[in-house]
């Protein structure tokens, strides 16, 4: 369900269209009336609604006051304690409405500093936060700033004679965005969105109705030998002027102290805080160079080997370079979770975990250094997984990467809600990674909004054609809630695309909507050979034969299945880096409506650690009219302790019971 409902009458369909957008880019789950499902009674749906959400925003209006559905709605929120009031047009509001503060909202146009809208928020944030009503989290949230001020740092533009430079202008543009990012109290673009920006597409105007930024910090690099000359301005977007620029000339070998100096400079701008490093490390030119071509090759697994030599470079002529220690043990953690030759994991955890030690004897606050960390547990360990985040978060709580990594986390122990908070802050910050967009549109289905997560990958297949998951994904999920007036669409895109991926889907989607005798013996066998080649069906097969069917069947196979590589290192994970999140999500609905559904968890160390640490899964309200998921995961817990020490969960690897 939903964290806001907005309220409004239909003449304000725009506004109310506006503030939805601005609240989710904030990470909130917003519900209004466009998304009716056309099978249901309208007030049967607005009702659910409205009791499930923890706000309903009455955006009050001339018409809004003469409408009976507003006003129904927010006396049902005023009796639940849920309402805020924001006023469109200044009109009276009728009794009772009248005695309850109302936020005054004309004339605002969607920004962030608008004293109303921040008035709006206080309001919606305490209501949500509030004690007994938010779950509790380990992995904080981060908030929206107060000053509400959103900033672009583009792609500084290459001066130098070289055109092969780009790396380098690209490099140091990433550097400084990092370093400005540091300031608590202002939000700045992920890279592989304002970096999108080149050229004429950099022009002021596009870039704010793309990003919605309220800042944009533009410049050019020149590279001479070990010197360089950086250029930089500042404009802020509604008045189009120019806030503050400057000219640097530094040898490359001060290039972390021109960091802070541009930093500081941005922030006196601004008037916000920036706290320097204090005692900025010399780097050797050359290391630097090598630190900057790693990072441009850095993310895919075909160039991960070469990131590699070049960061070891780096580290072998400066030391005491704390961001290319980091980068490196974050790329050797991958090669380690990557790589499917035998008996290299060892060797490669070692040597990424010598990298993560380093970096942050330098530098404790570089967060990346303990994604990697996590990255390098056992799938299942989950309390150490989430303490390295939790620190990583705590380094780093604008980085929409690490965003990323906690939202897939939290999902996976099944709390949708919050792994959607979090991705969504991600996609705030960097809207134009594809990957995240993905991942927001996937959570935007866990937590049932269907409809807006369709829409969302339907915008993902406009802006990226080339990336199939943006086909797959809802694909999937449409066929197996059998809405074909959706998935059919998606079929045609699918045959016509011919990537062998998603032949394979669509042989799954036509036995899920004819499933014959021969389509279950095809989904049972695949999850046998499965069993047979690694010890265990794959989660998504146990899912997909329950769904085709063969309920008493796939809980069989999960009788046979021994999870336990899961709990070490070493151990590949079943599916994917996401794990259990697959079983949460909508398409695991019918396969957690089964009572058997807890015996699964049990196996994952699932239950384990519900109960340890008292963050129960948001399916446990879901499925109450089934079942009860607390009581009969305490049953199972409780009758295990009572078992010999041999067969009780093993915490050394922080993980639940190996199975």
């Amino acid at each position: 369900m939903p964290d806001i409902f907005i309220s409004y009458a239909r003449p304000q369909e725009d506004r109310a269209h506006r503030t939805a957008e601005v609240l989710r880019r904030l990470g909130y789950g917003v519900w209004r009336d466009d998304e009716l499902p056309a099978h249901l009674p309208y007030a049967d749906v607005i009702e659910e609604r409205l009791r499930a959400s923890r706000v309903v925003l009455v955006l009050w209006s001339a018409e809004a006051v003469k409408s009976q559905w507003v006003r129904a709605e927010a006396d049902l929120a005023r009796q639940a304690g849920t309402l805020v009031q924001m006023s469109l047009d200044g009109s009276p509001l009728p009794l009772p409405f009248n005695q309850i503060q109302c936020a005054d909202l004309r004339g605002w146009s969607g920004t962030d500093d608008h004293a109303g809208w921040q008035k709006v928020l206080g309001s919606v944030r305490d209501l949500i936060e509030a004690p007994g009503i938010a779950a509790p989290t380990s992995i904080p949230m981060p908030r929206s700033t107060a000053e509400g001020r959103l900033l672009a740092v583009m792609a500084f533009d290459n001066l130098s004679n070289d055109p092969e430079m780009t790396y380098f202008s690209d490099g140091v543009s990433e550097e400084i965005l990092q370093t400005i990012a540091r300031m608590p109290d202002l939000k700045v673009v992920g890279r592989s969105s304002s970096f999108q920006f080149r050229g004429k597409d950099k022009a002021l105007a596009n870039v704010t109705a793309q990003l919605m930024t309220t800042h944009v910090l533009d410049g050019a690099v020149r590279r001479s030998g070990d010197r360089v000359r950086i250029s930089a301005s500042l404009v802020e977007c509604q008045t189009q002027t120019s806030v503050w620029s400057g000219q640097f000339d530094r040898d490359l070998s001060d290039v972390f102290a021109l960091q802070d100096e541009i930093a500081a400079a941005i922030a006196e701008a601004l008037q916000l805080v920036f706290a320097p490093a204090a005692e900025p490390r010399k780097v050797d030119p050359k290391a630097y160079d090598y630190y900057l071509r790693a990072r441009a090759l850095a993310g895919a697994w075909a160039t991960n080997a070469e990131c590699i030599a070049l960061l070891e470079q780096a580290v072998a002529l400066s030391p005491d370079f704390g961001a290319a220690w980091a980068s490196l043990a974050l790329a050797r953690a991958l090669d380690a979770r990557w790589s499917k030759e035998p008996g290299r994991f060892s060797t490669d955890r070692e040597a990424a975990l010598k990298a993560a030690d380093r970096a942050e004897a330098l530098d404790p606050s570089l967060g990346v250094s303990y994604v990697a960390r996590s990255l390098l547990e056992g799938s299942g360990a989950y309390f150490a997984r989430e303490a390295l985040l939790q620190v990583a978060l705590e380094a780093a709580p604008s980085d929409p990467e690490i965003l990323k990594h906690a939202s897939d986390f939290v999902g996976s122990v099944g709390r949708t809600r919050e792994s959607f908070r979090l991705v969504a802050r991600a996609h705030g910050i960097d809207p134009l990674n594809k990957i995240i967009a993905n991942r927001h549109a996937g959570a935007l289905a866990e937590i049932g909004m269907l409809l807006e997560s369709y829409e969302a990958a339907e915008i993902g297949r406009g802006r990226w054609p080339d990336f199939d998951w943006f086909i797959a994904s809802p694909l999937l999920i449409s066929a197996t809630l059998g809405d074909w007036a959706i998935a059919d669409p998606l079929i045609a895109l699918a045959k016509a695309d011919g990537r062998g991926y998603l032949q394979a889907i669509l042989g799954l989607v036509n036995d899920y909507r004819d499933p014959t005798p021969e389509a279950q013996a095809r989904m049972l066998a695949r999850g046998e050979s499965q069993l047979a080649k690694g010890g265990s069906a794959e989660l998504s097969q146990i899912m997909f034969i329950h769904r085709i069917g063969l309920a008493d069947e796939a809980f069989d196979l999960l009788a046979r299945s021994s999870f336990a590589r899961i709990f070490t290192p070493e151990g590949r994970p079943p599916d994917s880096l996401f794990l259990t999140g697959i079983i949460f999500g909508a398409m695991g609905k019918d396969l957690r409506r089964d009572p058997r559904f807890v015996d699964l968890c049990d196996k994952l160390g699932l239950c384990d650690y519900w109960v340890s640490t008292g963050r129960w899964p948001d399916c446990e309200h879901e499925v109450a009219t089934h079942y009860d998921l607390r009581a009969r995961t305490l049953e199972l817990v409780a009758a295990r302790s009572l078992q010999d020490t041999s067969e009780k969960p093993t915490q050394g690897n922080g993980s639940g019971r190996p199975s």
